[in-house]
């Protein structure tokens, strides 16, 4: 069989740009409208999240609807303190007359008779074509890319049947990793309201017999030394099957690892703090590595990572938040923060309830840390035109 011609085309041929919209700051974070913002792009599933978007009150502008989202709009990073995450793309899986996008992100409305829009972002989020828009960016505080320069960018295009076949194969991946990441907050809630039914009445100033208040630092091991961040070039020559997490996420796999075994994860960035004052957090299993932007913990016997993890979870740590112009978390005001620790029996039967559910949230990110990499090997191979794709089935659970 005759491989088949993939045409290059510029991407302004295939769609339209609109960049986005600039507002007084004052109107955000009220109103009815979902604002797109580039932290909404950096996800590992090239797909907007609308239930997480920050709202403005933006209704009444004048043109607003010419901003509205449509099914199969794509998003681009315009502007970044990164030159990694500039031009990065997601894009809306729905219409939403209910959600716009701000002037940091720059809109591609693709022409669906010539192109496929699942297709064109995972094309334009393989290696090959995110180091090409990084090469095309400018800036050197903030890097920046415009819509001319999007516009210019030459991408390999095939058939529609084949655009539709590779667009359905690798979102195929991205649905089991979503329903397995549902799964997962659903066991999180699970474990939440245990520890809430166990512990969330409990008053620090008539502390029941046998309780106590100690700080963080007494009741966990930091790793904070053994941090060690790398390039983006650095993970690039090491592409594999460890995670490297960042700050709020996993943000790339590599073939090395420094920590093996069971770790609780606290964002140093004071500037991704949830908006309740609450600290991003993750938990970490097996073999991986972080970068310097993350505490890294372990509680200390009979104090689980588990207990620490549902008990930092539910604190407002605005007040450990140090710095105007770059906001963290040291070390330092981490140890500060007080803990109430039950007596020993009540931790153990605690510990031997939660874990059953982290153990099976466990379970499922490792199902996910798979999916991943086989899509990530997959991925680049399918939108070059290097894999004939009716040799290909798609994953099942």
């Amino acid at each position: 069989m005759t491989k088949e011609t993939w045409s290059d085309m510029p991407l302004k041929s295939l769609g339209e740009f609109r960049n986005g919209v600039n507002f007084d700051k004052s109107k955000k974070r009220k109103g009815e409208i979902g604002l797109i913002n580039v932290k909404d792009i950096f996800t590992d599933i090239p797909s907007i999240d609308f239930e997480n978007l920050d709202n403005v009150d933006l209704a009444d502008e004048s043109g607003i609807e010419k901003y509205y989202v449509k099914a199969g709009d794509l998003f681009f990073v315009r502007s970044s303190v990164k030159r990694d995450g500039v031009g990065l793309v997601s894009i809306s899986s729905r219409d939403n007359s209910k959600a716009i996008h701000c002037g940091f992100v720059i809109r591609f409305r693709p022409d669906l008779e010539k192109i496929n829009s699942r297709f064109l972002a995972y094309q334009l989020r393989s290696p090959l074509y995110r180091q090409k828009i990084i090469g095309m960016s400018g800036g050197s505080a903030i890097i920046n890319i415009s819509q001319e320069t999007l516009g210019n960018l030459a991408v390999g295009i095939p058939s529609i049947p084949t655009q539709h076949r590779i667009a359905d194969i690798l979102s195929a991946y991205d649905n089991l990793i979503e329903n397995n990441t549902r799964r997962i907050r659903i066991l999180e809630k699970m474990a939440q309201s245990i520890y809430q039914e166990w512990f969330g009445k409990v008053d620090k100033d008539s502390l029941p017999e046998g309780w106590i208040i100690n700080t963080l630092e007494q009741v966990s091991k930091n790793f904070d030394s053994k941090r060690i961040p790398l390039s983006s070039m650095k993970r690039a020559e090491m592409q594999g099957i460890y995670p490297y997490y960042g700050a709020a996420k996993v943000l790339d796999h590599i073939n090395d690892f420094i920590f093996d075994g069971k770790y609780l994860l606290i964002a140093e960035d004071g500037s991704v703090i949830t908006t309740d004052g609450k600290p991003v957090l993750q938990m970490a299993y097996s073999k991986f590595w972080v970068n310097n932007h993350t505490h890294i913990l372990q509680g200390i016997d009979p104090i689980s990572t588990e207990y620490l993890y549902l008990r930092l979870s539910e604190l407002d740590i605005n007040g450990y938040i140090t710095g105007a112009a770059q906001p963290k978390i040291t070390q330092a005001n981490l140890n500060r923060i007080t803990f109430l620790i039950p007596p020993k029996d009540i931790l153990l039967e605690f510990n031997e309830i939660v874990l059953n559910l982290f153990d099976e949230m466990e379970i499922l990110q490792r199902k996910n840390t798979n999916l991943r990499r086989t899509r990530d090997l997959l991925l680049p191979r399918l939108v070059s035109g290097e894999i004939e794709v009716s040799s290909l089935s798609e994953p099942v659970a």
